[in-house]
């Protein structure tokens, strides 16, 4: 039957259900209140009143459970069967001024396929669109140009269409700079809002879990790899910081990424780039005595300068500032010679460097910095 067809016959039905529930529902009000009335008259006993009742409201839930079978209106059946057990007389009238509210809803309401289908619209195609709606919502019109502040200034200060787009761009393009743009959109004031943020994650983390599913056949398929290993671990590691998880939630999944980055490890024993993961992680978890232990390794192997820097964010957590001092002098020329050092970085190793004979034991940076690995995580992205 072609989908129109169907959707006609599923229409009439619905229809004739509401008629039957309509009149049952007078009926029933009629009914009960005839009952009620009867035995506070004294014209029947009240234990036959009661009996009436009953027996009307259970014949109203068999008929409401045959119309479920049907699946067409089967909620307001539901209703109008429960309420009259409960509530009598109003419960019947109840179920009918229900019934008005929803068909006047209706009149107006948006179809839920529109609805979903308007959260993550289709891509525009249009040059000319494209241009128009860059200029509406105050994008650029490329996504890797784009700043990370304008997104969170949009949600901040943006309508509620222009919050929704920047969910909707987000969305098909994550980054996980982008993350604070979703959290923030998830906190909103307006519900269409949150709700379309909340939609976007489980979106996010359903595409997560896809990718992960695959990898754990293709392991079962073909046995487990150093490839494999660590492509689950790196996918694993990238969905913990975007920063869209429960804190503990993301501390099992860096958990399960640090297991599978130990294993490499063992497959690959003079890879410093498993050694490196297994370090930030670590530091990531607060483990950072372990931590230390790894990027002690990785020193010795030749240390490239995003691994120093973890290092130092280890010593400067654990307050072992002498030796801060020291691994700044060791490696300064290779840290400040980093392709796009951050100025913030730079600054705090000539300071740790050039402070090794002053206040020894004290640290230099009392200005509230975030540390080493919070610049060069905001810098690098999340795999430095």
């Amino acid at each position: 039957m072609p989908i129109a067809d169907e959707d006609r016959v599923r229409d009439r039905l619905r229809l004739r259900l509401t008629a039957e529930t309509a009149v049952l529902s007078i009926a029933v009000a009629v009914a009960d209140a005839t009952l009620l009335g009867a035995a506070i008259d004294g014209r029947l006993a009240p234990w036959m009143a009661a009996a009436g009742h009953i027996g009307v409201g259970f014949a109203l839930l068999l008929w409401a459970r045959s119309s479920s079978r049907r699946r067409h209106g089967r909620r307001v059946a539901w209703l109008l069967g429960l309420t009259t057990i409960t509530m009598g007389p109003l419960g019947a009238i109840g179920t009918l001024i229900t019934m008005a509210m929803i068909a006047w809803y209706q009149r107006s309401a948006t179809p839920f396929d529109e609805w979903y289908a308007s959260l993550f619209p289709d891509e525009i195609k249009d040059p000319v669109e494209a241009t128009y709606r860059s200029i509406i919502e105050g994008f650029d019109g490329s996504l890797e140009r784009s700043s990370v502040a304008s997104f969170t200034d949009m949600m901040a200060n943006g309508t509620v269409d222009q919050k929704r787009s920047v969910i909707a761009l987000v969305a098909d393009n994550f980054r996980t700079a982008f993350a604070p743009a979703l959290r923030a959109a998830l906190n909103d004031v307006e519900p269409a809002v949150r709700v379309q943020a909340a939609t976007a994650v489980a979106q996010l983390e359903n595409q997560f879990l896809e990718r992960l599913m695959k990898l754990e056949e293709h392991v079962a398929d073909v046995g487990d790899s150093y490839d494999l290993a660590w492509a689950r671990a790196s996918l694993m590691d990238d969905w913990a910081a975007a920063g869209l998880l429960d804190k503990q939630r993301s501390a099992d999944t860096r958990e399960r990424a640090l297991v599978l980055f130990a294993a490499c490890h063992r497959m690959a024993p003079t890879d410093v780039r498993p050694l490196h993961a297994m370090g930030r992680l670590l530091v990531r978890l607060g483990r950072l005595q372990e931590a230390l232990v790894e990027f002690e390794k990785i020193e010795q192997l030749g240390a490239p300068g995003t691994t120093i820097v973890w290092q130092l964010e280890c010593l400067y957590r654990l307050g072992r500032f002498s030796e801060l001092r020291a691994l700044c002098v060791r490696h300064r020329a290779k840290l400040l010679s980093m392709r796009d050092v951050p100025v913030e970085l730079a600054d705090a190793i000539e300071a740790w460097a050039e402070s090794a004979a002053q206040l020894p034991g004290r640290p230099m940076t009392e200005r509230g910095d975030p540390g080493f690995a919070a610049v060069v995580t905001a810098s690098f992205g999340n795999q430095t």
